[in-house]
Protein backbone atom coordinates (compact mmCIF):
# COMPACT_ATOMS: atom_id res chain seq x y z
CA UNK A 1 0.00 0.00 0.00
CA UNK A 2 3.11 1.76 0.47
CA UNK A 3 4.00 1.86 -2.82
CA UNK A 4 1.02 3.08 -4.27
CA UNK A 5 1.02 6.09 -2.42
CA UNK A 6 5.06 7.31 -3.33
CA UNK A 7 3.68 6.39 -6.98
CA UNK A 8 0.70 9.01 -6.43
CA UNK A 9 3.38 11.57 -5.11
CA UNK A 10 5.94 11.27 -7.84
CA UNK A 11 3.33 11.65 -10.37
CA UNK A 12 1.80 14.81 -8.59
CA UNK A 13 4.86 16.09 -8.05
CA UNK A 14 5.90 15.61 -12.41
CA UNK A 15 2.50 17.79 -12.85
CA UNK A 16 3.57 21.19 -11.25
CA UNK A 17 4.46 23.53 -13.66
CA UNK A 18 8.40 24.54 -13.39
CA UNK A 19 7.69 28.24 -14.25
CA UNK A 20 4.59 29.78 -14.06
CA UNK A 21 3.72 33.23 -16.91
CA UNK A 22 0.94 34.58 -17.39
CA UNK A 23 -0.43 34.76 -21.37
CA UNK A 24 -0.20 38.47 -21.03
CA UNK A 25 4.06 38.43 -19.86
CA UNK A 26 4.20 35.82 -22.66
CA UNK A 27 3.07 37.84 -24.87
CA UNK A 28 4.96 40.89 -24.20
CA UNK A 29 7.69 38.55 -24.28
CA UNK A 30 7.47 37.17 -27.39
CA UNK A 31 6.62 40.68 -29.35
CA UNK A 32 9.97 42.12 -27.33
CA UNK A 33 12.06 39.31 -28.25
CA UNK A 34 10.97 39.28 -31.96
CA UNK A 35 10.52 42.92 -32.67
CA UNK A 36 11.91 43.20 -36.06
CA UNK A 37 9.42 40.39 -37.50
CA UNK A 38 7.11 42.07 -35.15
CA UNK A 39 7.32 45.10 -36.61
CA UNK A 40 7.63 43.98 -40.32
CA UNK A 41 4.60 41.70 -39.65
CA UNK A 42 2.51 44.98 -38.11
CA UNK A 43 3.43 47.24 -41.06
CA UNK A 44 2.50 44.86 -43.22
CA UNK A 45 -0.83 44.14 -41.72
CA UNK A 46 -1.64 48.08 -41.34
CA UNK A 47 -0.50 48.03 -45.49
CA UNK A 48 -2.88 45.49 -45.72
CA UNK A 49 -5.98 47.00 -43.88
CA UNK A 50 -5.34 50.53 -45.51
CA UNK A 51 -5.07 49.10 -49.61
CA UNK A 52 -8.54 47.08 -48.59
CA UNK A 53 -9.83 50.37 -47.22
CA UNK A 54 -8.91 52.20 -50.33
CA UNK A 55 -10.39 49.68 -52.48
CA UNK A 56 -13.64 50.32 -50.75
CA UNK A 57 -13.76 53.96 -51.18
CA UNK A 58 -12.48 53.96 -54.58
CA UNK A 59 -15.43 51.89 -55.60
CA UNK A 60 -17.77 54.51 -54.37
CA UNK A 61 -16.85 57.10 -56.04
CA UNK A 62 -18.83 58.17 -58.67
CA UNK A 63 -18.30 60.59 -61.79
CA UNK A 64 -20.86 63.15 -61.11
CA UNK A 65 -20.67 64.23 -64.86
CA UNK A 66 -20.96 60.94 -66.28
CA UNK A 67 -24.49 60.44 -64.08
CA UNK A 68 -25.19 63.84 -64.92
CA UNK A 69 -25.10 62.59 -68.70
CA UNK A 70 -27.17 59.54 -68.75
CA UNK A 71 -29.65 61.24 -66.82
CA UNK A 72 -30.03 64.38 -69.34
CA UNK A 73 -29.84 60.77 -72.09
CA UNK A 74 -32.85 59.01 -69.82
CA UNK A 75 -34.86 62.40 -69.87
CA UNK A 76 -34.28 62.97 -73.67
CA UNK A 77 -35.55 59.28 -74.46
CA UNK A 78 -38.44 60.06 -71.84
CA UNK A 79 -39.76 62.93 -73.54
CA UNK A 80 -39.04 61.51 -77.63
CA UNK A 81 -41.61 58.31 -76.25
CA UNK A 82 -44.30 61.01 -75.98
CA UNK A 83 -44.09 62.27 -79.64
Amino acid sequence: MQRQTSAHETSSESEKPFLKISFLTLLKVGVTSNYGRSIALLIGFIGTLYGGFQDVVNSFEVNEEEVNGLVDQGLSYFSLSFF
